[in-house]
């Protein structure tokens, strides 16, 4: 085991080291005060130094002596990198006693930074000073913005999780394009906020242009707020506006028409979207999940369940391009075409998604339990490496996949790719006024299709889902893996899997293969991809991996002199990993010495999977009421905690 120091800061001077070089704050001498308080550039970049100066309560006192006294004490500047907050206090004790002596101060000056990208606010209690700015961007968007119903900070303007917006609405009024707003875990409906009615079941989540939605957030009060993890912190836009819905399927007739808008390019990435109910006049009965009338935009890491509409209970797209990417769209219900899509004049793609458990139509008329592909030779579906099962439709309409060219009919206007389709076997799952326009190569399709390397087989699904008597989908224990046995392993075409347009592992890379399953697994673990929306069977039991100390670092620390009252640290640290397999890290720390104090770190980012091979990793370490009048003062280089970082294999 190897062992490292590293130096933490003192939040007298800034809350982390690394992002933060350094913060000063001075008098400003002389009879002629600041005219206001400026910070400068006024667009500033994660490189910038930012200075800042302004007036005092007074116009001029007569020396910085008699300046302490009135206001408390010595200027000093606290960086909190947490709550992106920049504060200017006056530590005391003030001084009763001054010299006479005229040397005229008229205000405060001095310089902090660099900041990370943002927005900040910069605080003065004792003088009333409030300054919100933003580094990055230079007010053109490309700003996060924080949604979270927890928060308790005054005046919320989505600056940080501790002021975050507590409505969704409020922070898509604030966006602008190449903005990204993450919203941190708990329910959100669409007639709540600024300007909103509640009870206003034409209240949607419209997401303009360039916004990129992000959910899943551990948020305001979590040791690392910008922690994610669907399991653990979901985040549902729920359309359910008075939160009465029954079973999922009754008492729905308040509910939002479409619970989420999207618009031009949008993102939405890691929520849930739920319970719309799109049953009134024209347009108000398409998209009960989410409504589509243009653009190209991005769905990823999404679950789309218990929606319903007239057509698309759970999607609706119109004249538009969507990318569905690693999707769960289940529960979903159209009382006559597409229980989970309905495609209209669109080119739509879905990409290592899984729909169950919708359903369409009635025993007269309707059909597309999952997909409804619908219009002239400009209605395009793919479906790839996807997994349709247990969506059905009233006797005798049971179809899964249902296109219709009534017009200019296109050479492919369904294509199946990898896939699977299957109910409980019988006949074909797929409807077509002219068959020869849905093509299918390496799926699994009940009933058959013609096609390269297709299948009519049972594809042997680990479990699934089922229906209650009341008629709601039920899948908590459902599991749409493949057994070991199925012929849908190594049954796909590598060539046929789709670039991540809709950067499902959030890397930045949208021109590589798709790279992860529906789980957040390898797409392609062997030498050919697996057929569904799952790569490889389910994991068989093995042995509990045990942890091993890889490194421990020693968090050192200056001690100042004239300090005797307990202060945070914080730190941020990179560090790079290198293990000859997939491995998992964890960090551990804990106070090394009589200071104590409270301590805890994270990774930012989280690494998930490292290895094989060396990764670069990047931790925060911080310590609250650190009682450093324990230790020596301006003794150097003294360990106050210690960090382990632990590894070991990744389960398979």
């Amino acid at each position: 085991m190897a062992r490292g120091k590293i130096v933490a800061c003192v939040t007298v001077m800034a809350l982390m080291c690394g992002t933060v070089s350094g913060a000063t704050v001075s008098w400003t001498k002389g009879q002629s005060p600041p005219a206001s308080w400026t910070l400068s550039p006024a667009n500033p970049t994660s490189s910038s130094v930012i200075s800042f100066s302004g007036p005092l309560d007074e116009p001029v006192y007569g020396n910085s002596c008699v300046a302490e006294s009135n206001l408390g004490g010595t200027p000093q500047l606290t960086i909190n990198t947490l709550t992106r907050t920049v504060s200017l206090w006056f530590q005391g004790p003030a001084p009763t006693i001054c010299t006479l002596i005229w040397m005229p101060v008229c205000g405060l000056e001095g310089t902090f930074g660099p900041l990370s990208d943002g927005k900040w606010t910069f605080r003065c209690q004792t003088l009333d000073i409030e300054i919100e700015f933003t580094v990055g961007g230079g007010g053109s968007g490309g700003q996060v913005v924080y949604v979270d119903r927890s928060a308790t900070g005054p005046s919320p303007n989505g600056s940080t999780w501790y002021r975050a917006y507590r409505n969704v609405q409020d922070a898509l009024a604030a966006a602008a394009a190449g903005d990204e707003i993450r919203i941190a875990d708990g329910t959100y409906e669409p007639d709540q906020g600024t300007g909103q009615t509640a009870g206003d079941r034409e209240a949607s989540f419209v997401v303009p242009d360039g916004v990129i939605l992000r959910g899943s957030y551990a948020g305001y009060g979590a040791s690392n707020p910008d922690a994610r993890d669907p399991a653990a912190h979901p985040t549902v836009l729920s359309g359910d506006l008075n939160s009465d819905d029954l079973w999922g399927i009754l008492n729905r007739d308040d509910n939002s028409y479409h619970v989420v808008t999207l618009e031009g390019s949008a993102t939405l990435d890691g929520l849930t979207i739920a319970d719309g109910q799109a049953d009134g006049p024209y347009p108000n009965h398409y998209g009960g999940g989410i409504l589509i009338q243009a653009g190209e935009p991005a769905v990823a890491n999404c679950t789309i369940r218990g929606n319903t509409g007239v057509y698309g209970g759970g999607v609706a797209a119109f004249g538009a391009s969507p990318y569905l990417a690693n999707c769960q769209l289940s529960g979903n219900r159209a009382l006559l075409y597409g229980g989970a899509l309905y495609n209209h004049d669109s080119t739509t793609t879905l990409a290592s998604c899984l729909l169950t458990g919708n359903s369409a139509g009635s025993s007269s008329v309707g059909g597309g339990s999952a997909i409804c592909n619908m219009g002239g030779g400009a209605a395009h579906v793919t479906v790839s490496n996807c997994t349709l099962a247990d969506n059905v439709g009233p006797w005798p309409n049971e179809i899964v996949l249902f296109n219709f060219s009534y017009s200019g009919s296109p050479s492919e206007a369904v294509r199946i790719n990898n896939s699977i389709l299957y109910n409980d076997g019988g006949a074909s799952l797929i409807w077509s006024d002219d068959p020869a326009t849905v093509v299918a190569s390496y799926s699994i399709i009940q009933g058959g299709w013609a096609g390269t390397g297709n299948l009519n087989v049972d594809p042997r699904f680990i479990s699934r889902g089922l229906w209650s008597i009341e008629g709601e989908w039920i899948d908590l224990d459902s599991d749409y893996h493949l057994q070991a046995t199925s012929q849908g392993l190594n049954h796909g075409n590598n060539s046929l899997i789709l670039t991540d347009h809709a950067d499902v592992d959030g890397d930045g890379n949208t021109s590589e293969n798709h790279p992860l399953d529906l789980a957040g697994a390898d797409r392609v673990q062997s030498s050919k991809v697996d057929s569904g929306a799952y790569e490889g069977s389910a994991a068989e039991p093995h042995p509990e991996y045990v942890w091993e100390e890889l490194r421990t670092f020693e968090i050192t620390f200056d001690v100042p002199t004239g300090i005797t009252y307990p202060v945070t640290l914080n730190g941020s640290y990179s560090h790079q990993v290198e293990t000859n397999f997939r491995a998992e890290l964890k960090l551990e720390v804990a106070a090394a010495s009589a200071a104590g104090g409270t301590w805890t770190a994270w990774f930012d980012p989280e690494p998930g999977h490292v290895g094989p091979g060396i990764t670069t990793v990047t931790w925060r370490v911080r310590g609250e009421n650190v009682d450093i009048g324990e230790l020596t003062p301006g003794a150097t280089d003294v360990t106050v905690a210690e960090v382990t970082l632990y590894v070991r294999p990744a389960a398979p």
